[in-house]
């Protein structure tokens, strides 16, 4: 049986499948889940881009992927395959190869990721020396071809630089040139630009396109506009599951699930006028238990009867765009 979503052209390199992730609460072996069934291919060369509030699961994937999940967090059920070998089964020891070699990965605050007692041009050599096995000698020349081709200038003193030392563009682009260093298959890249002014933020994702173009990239953002720009796909995520994806443009123009239409509605827009925002109504849903029905029902304003007690499934609205929602809004 497929599952809805799987019709992706060209040659997929990521894919997750029925991902459920769960963690214990209280003292009586109980577990609440966080991910509740994620599917999500990753095409080759392909920007897919993961939108939703705080807590909806979209930095909990990420780390999933990568096997840190945090706490005594687990993968209960799904794979998550990388070119076919599923890093859900692979060894501690392949799976430390995998990131930073296959994978790599920019974080939101690279000053939370870049140890702040050592010096731009140690991390970049120790990651090619344990990925590529080559030398230090030769590693440094790397790593400073690597700081210039993300635009970090007079790459000679920015490489003996320790991370206080430099802008917070500047960090980004070391944890770009970084994620770049061994040619990764995928690119996760976890709001890389949400710490950054406007100008800077512009700056950054006009890098993330024109020097990752061999990789394939899944970009977590709140930012819809940021989304706009960059990917070529977006899934939707609420309550730990995806409600909508399809290609970009068309999610963003014609949005079906009440929950899109919120995200959409909030963000501000210059031809408004003074408007004041529209937020959607009530919390996220804290997942602390069992989930009967759908779990937007609280905060839908086209919510039937059915949603109260019938989970809606992921299924096909066209070609190309997939939605889990009773009563989804008609396309304009």
């Amino acid at each position: 049986m497929s599952i809805p979503g799987d019709e992706v052209a060209g040659k997929v390199v990521l894919e997750i499948k029925d991902l459920h992730v769960t963690f214990p609460i209280g003292f009586e072996g109980q577990e609440v889940e966080i991910l509740r069934g994620i599917s999500l291919q990753l095409p080759e060369g392909g920007v897919l881009g993961l939108v939703g509030e705080s807590g909806s699961g979209k930095s909990m994937l990420l780390l999933s992927v990568l096997g840190l999940l945090p706490g005594r967090g687990q993968i209960s059920k799904g794979s998550i395959l990388l070119d076919d070998e599923d890093l859900c089964t692979v060894s501690a020891p392949r799976l430390r190869l995998i990131r930073g070699g296959s994978i790599g990965t920019i974080f939101q605050d690279p000053m939370t990721s870049l140890n702040p007692v050592r010096r731009i041009g140690s991390l970049l050599v120790e990651t090619l020396h344990r990925h590529r096995s080559i030398d230090r000698k030769k590693a440094k020349v790397v790593a400073l071809e690597a700081l210039r081709e993300v635009g970090v200038p007079s790459p000679k003193e920015r490489i003996r630089a320790y991370p206080h030392e430099l802008s917070g563009g500047l960090r980004q682009r070391v944890m770009i040139a970084h994620a770049l260093l061994n040619q990764p298959r995928v690119i996760l890249a976890d709001e890389p630009t949400t710490a950054l002014d406007t100008t800077t933020q512009l700056q950054i994702l006009s890098l993330l396109k024109t020097r990752v173009k061999n990789a394939s990239i899944l970009f977590i953002t709140h930012d819809l506009g940021v989304a706009s720009e960059l990917c070529d796909e977006i899934a939707v995520l609420y309550a730990g599951r995806v409600v909508e994806r399809g290609p970009t443009a068309q999610v963003l123009e014609n949005p079906r699930h009440p929950y899109t239409v919120g995200l959409i509605a909030a963000m501000p827009h210059f031809t408004r006028n003074r408007e004041p925002l529209k937020v959607i109504l009530g919390e996220p849903m804290r997942l602390t238990g069992v989930v009967t029905g759908c779990a937007f029902v609280a905060r839908c304003e086209r919510a039937l009867a059915k949603c109260q007690t019938e989970d809606p499934f992921l299924q096909s609205v066209d070609e190309s765009v997939h939605v889990a929602c009773w009563n989804q809004l008609e396309t304009s």
